[in-house]
């Protein structure tokens, strides 16, 4: 049979369900274990303006390198690209090292010290 599932979308939007479910539950189970406030969802809080510039340098040199890794690789057919300037890679280390500039802060300069522990377990759940 060629095509795809009568029930693709279906499966595709339980599954997107499902891993929000667990994540949003996991979210609020470590919250309750370590006690740490809860954070908002769709915003990011830089702990100080050190955090901030560390954050938005690491954000500009992505989207440079990305530019760079575009330009390197547009000459060249797809099996023949780097893996390293492959975007995906690229964004995978970028988020890589914003969770983790955002740990050290926290673990750093927090009130809450265990605030750091909440997101070194997102993103591990992540991966």
């Amino acid at each position: 049979m060629y095509g795809i599932d009568p029930f693709h979308w279906l499966k595709l939007i339980l599954l997107i369900i499902i891993i929000v479910l667990a994540i949003s539950l996991f979210n609020l189970i470590m919250q309750n274990l370590l006690k740490v406030k809860k954070r908002s969802s769709f915003s990011y809080h830089h702990i100080n303006k050190q955090h901030k510039m560390i954050d938005w340098t690491l954000r500009i040199a992505c989207i440079g390198f990305l530019f760079f890794a575009y330009f390197i690789n547009i000459g060249r057919i797809h099996e023949d690209r780097d893996w390293f300037l492959k975007s995906t890679y690229v964004v995978f280390v970028l988020i890589a090292l914003t969770e983790l500039t955002r740990a050290f802060f926290e673990w750093k300069y927090d009130e809450n010290k265990k605030a750091y522990l909440l997101t070194i377990s997102n993103w591990v759940l992540a991966l």
